[in-house]
């Protein structure tokens, strides 16, 4: 990610990579609903820092034959849209790289604290909020 989206890397960095991000991987075609999310989060004063990471290509490429330089990037759902041509975006606070549990059979309820329920309400928050904008408009 440094070599990627350096800026981004440097706002983690800085912060000592707390878990308090949501980072939105986008392709050159997806981009749209990333920005959506960072902007909804700033007009409703929501205090998460959401990273937009816009590929600067179609996932389809991304993944397929430059796989290499963005592999990280296309570890999820999003790419099979991506490989078809629809819009998509995988959101991530990179836990899976933080617990050893995550996803696991260890993983469950007793690692939850107070701060998990907030941050996931406000990514709730955040969603609704964007899903709602873009339809009413």
């Amino acid at each position: 990610m440094d070599m990627a989206f350096p800026r981004e890397y440097n706002i983690l960095k800085k912060d000592q990579f707390k878990p308090n991000f949501l980072a939105v991987i986008a392709d050159s075609k997806s981009g749209w609903i990333a920005t959506l999310l960072s902007d909804t989060a700033v007009k409703c004063d929501i205090p998460i820092k959401v990273l937009p990471l816009n590929l600067p290509m179609p996932g389809s490429s991304a993944c397929g034959p430059y796989a290499s330089s963005f592999g990280d990037f296309c570890r999820s759902d999003h790419t099979a849209f991506w490989g078809v041509g629809v819009d998509a975006i995988h959101m991530t606070d990179t836990a899976d790289l933080r617990n050893p549990c995550y996803h696991r059979s260890c993983d469950d309820w007793s690692y939850m604290r107070q701060e998990n329920w907030t941050f996931l309400n406000q990514i709730i928050s955040i969603l609704v909020q964007s899903v709602y904008d873009h339809v009413t408009k």
